[in-house]
């Protein structure tokens, strides 16, 4: 299967789930299933090292989207104070306020499927070169995050719940908050591989997710833990340096490419790793 910049989607017989008469069979098997194991470390080193490899192509992948949002902040920024700094003036780019809302998420968009094209059909012309216009799975693909993103909500709930009867410091609630984040992320990577299977054009649903993750939800745990919260704690901290050196009173561009720097890499590195385990979980081989 190679990329296109079309929409076709593909026909149900396409879909990476195994065979009827193939589920439940063992070992001992005539085929064996399309699955593959997650084992937290090499999981983690393919991820990071599938990362690194790509990581060349960051600045072509992302030159549309990044350029959109820095514009559109430096001019919000410039028209009226820094509207992301408290009791900074916020009337006067009021407008800007309201467009710049959809076009961020459709910056991300955007940015996140193509990337997941990148690492699912490896580097090529029609994968790493900017992008200037929307497709349809770019719509797909954004109504399917809402709803992952609201399985995480959910997800993180427990936590929430147990919160108030827990939390009794201020440690306490630093956990709390990390264990919550920890089970939402967690959970949207369990249901969200339709995410990666909607920016190649494949039909696959976000039950066909949680039945490929099911049984490895706690190997996903790990890899969250592993992979995705050192470099979250690498970002907040360069942020927190960002806000210090850039504070109030002082130049808020540079702060604000700082800033979305960091943003488009993390979302690299969570983009990176939901293709890994949707190329291990759903038996898609796409480079073939």
């Amino acid at each position: 299967m190679r990329p296109d910049d079309g929409d076709e989607r593909f026909e149900q017989g396409d879909d990476p789930q195994p065979p009827q008469q193939d589920r439940g069979r063992g070992p001992g098997g005539n085929r064996p299933s399309p699955r593959q194991p997650l084992p937290v470390t090499q999981t983690a080193q393919e991820t990071l090292r599938t990362f690194a490899q790509l990581l060349r192509y960051l600045p072509q992948v992302a030159l549309v989207p990044f350029t959109a949002i820095f514009l559109l902040q430096g001019t919000v920024i410039l028209s009226g104070g820094n509207p992301f700094i408290a009791n900074q003036p916020t009337a006067g780019p009021t407008l800007l306020l309201v467009l710049l809302i959809p076009v961020v998420m459709a910056a991300y968009v955007v940015f996140l499927v193509d990337w997941h094209r990148l690492v699912l059909f490896g580097a090529g012309t029609e994968t790493t070169r900017p992008r200037l216009k929307l497709h349809a799975r770019d719509f797909r693909y954004f109504l399917r995050g809402i709803m992952v993103f609201f399985i995480g909500v959910l997800a993180a709930m427990p936590a929430v719940m147990l919160a108030p009867s827990v939390v009794s410091t201020q440690t306490g609630a630093i956990a709390m908050t990390m264990v919550g984040a920890l089970l939402a992320v967690t959970g949207m990577m369990g249901f969200g591989l339709v995410l990666p299977a909607t920016a190649i054009d494949r039909n696959y649903s976000i039950g066909a997710s949680f039945q490929a993750t099911k049984d490895v939800l706690f190997q996903l745990v790990g890899l969250v833990a592993l992979v995705l919260a050192p470099a979250y704690v690498v970002g907040v901290s360069i942020l927190a340096l960002t806000a210090s050196v850039f504070g109030q009173g002082g130049p808020h561009i540079p702060g604000v490419l700082i800033s979305l720097v960091v943003e488009f890499l993390q979302m690299a590195l969570g983009a990176t790793l939901l293709s890994v385990i949707f190329q291990k979980r759903a038996g898609v081989d796409t480079r073939a």
